[in-house]
């Protein structure tokens, strides 16, 4: 029974993690409406929407990389970890200003 709890765990957990992002975010809609207004959750959804997207879209083909990286040089592991952190933040910086500055709201 140890063994099999051994092997469900890191499954368990990581299923847990994909699962939370959307959780969260049920949650925190349920939150906003009960605290202020459907019109406050429409003015909020947009821009989430936009700012989800970009972050979808900048780690695309992240973790299939990092997986073969590290496979071939899993002795480096920590300092391709460290470059791909860097390259991919530094994309991120350049697509803030496009959601700060893109002016999008409720109404369109």
């Amino acid at each position: 029974m140890a063994r099999i709890l051994k092997r469900l765990r890191p499954i368990l957990l990581n299923a847990g993690l994909y699962l939370s992002a959307p959780l969260i975010n049920v949650l925190a809609s349920w939150w906003v409406i009960q605290q202020g207004s459907e019109t406050i959750w429409g003015e909020f959804v947009y821009p989430m929407i936009f700012a989800g997207l970009c972050l979808h879209v900048l780690s695309w083909g992240n973790r299939e990389f990092l997986l073969r990286a590290f496979a071939v040089h899993s002795d480096k592991s920590g300092i391709l970890w460290r470059q791909n952190l860097v390259s991919r933040g530094a994309l991120l910086f350049i697509a803030l200003p496009a959601v700060l500055l893109s002016g999008m709201s409720a109404e369109g």
